[in-house]
This record gives C-alpha cells, structure tokens and sequence, in this order.
C-alpha cells in the first residue's frame, strides 16, 4: 500500500509542476534559493529548540532533520 500512495504523490506532483511549467521557469533560480533557505532554515531552528529543551545529540540531530525536510 505505501508504494501506491507514493505512486500517486509523484503522479500529483508531475501533473502539478507540468501545469506551472512556464512559472517555474521564470522564478527558477530564486525558487532554488528561496527553498535552500527554508530547508536549512529548519534543520537549524529543530536543532536549537531541540537543544534548548535539554536533548541530547542524537534526538536533537534527529527532531533537526525532521522539520527540516
């Protein structure tokens, strides 16, 4: 079941950018950028807070890359 659920989010995602193809390609680079930013945006703020509620590394590197991606 999870490989059809997987299947049909790549499905919708395909159709999805394939409409907003000359979209994408005119914000192109500073989407590029702007979702880098976002990213690691996440990874440092799941790490901090993760940290300031006393984890230790191992869970605080795990909480980063989960709200991260």
């Amino acid at each position: 079941m999870p490989y059809f659920s997987m299947l049909e989010i790549g499905m919708v995602t395909e159709i999805v950018s394939a409409n907003g193809q000359n979209a994408l390609e005119t914000v192109g680079i500073s989407l590029l950028i702007a979702i880098t930013i976002h990213n690691f945006g996440g990874y440092i703020l799941g790490y901090f807070s993760a940290k300031t509620s006393k984890l230790n590394e191992t869970k605080a590197s795990a909480i980063a890359i989960e709200i991260g991606i």
